[in-house]
């Protein structure tokens, strides 16, 4: 009977954690967050639901290899606006680890994409972070 009140007290402080990866991050205009393939986050105040849906492209040039282009990193996002959902494609050169811009819409997006390539390691699709911020445009 000890046994089995034991597994369940175990079982009850184990599922709220497992629930509490949730595919959805909570952000604010002009903070930066992170997504991973497949999430969303949701700008409070905004009406407006990004979600990083692949990476379709990354020629970055990797490091410890000379390369005559730097290449760059192309992503697909999914934006929601007031219920309308459109896919649009930011793409960040390959030659800095700086921010990139790209516009869509009312709104600024500032990003970057890790990691950054390197000499003779593939990259996972569940490895790729996009680090992104938010403005609106006046």
């Amino acid at each position: 009977m000890k046994r089995v009140l034991l597994i369940i007290a175990l079982l009850v402080l184990l599922l709220p954690s497992c629930n509490s990866s949730s595919n959805e991050v909570r952000a604010s205009l002009g903070q930066e967050f992170v997504l991973a393939i497949n999430q969303t986050s949701e700008i409070s105040g905004e009406n407006l639901l990004v979600k990083f849906t692949d990476v379709i492209g990354d020629s970055r040039c990797p490091t410890g290899v000379e390369c005559i282009w730097a290449g760059q990193v192309s992503c697909i996002l999914d934006i929601t606006i007031s219920g309308k959902t459109s896919q649009t494609v930011i793409t960040g050169p390959g030659d800095t680890s700086d921010y990139a811009n790209a516009t869509y819409q009312k709104y600024s997006l500032k990003f970057r994409v890790d990691p950054y390539p390197q000499s003779g390691k593939t990259i996972s699709k569940s490895d790729y972070r996009l680090y992104l911020t938010i403005n609106k445009n006046s």
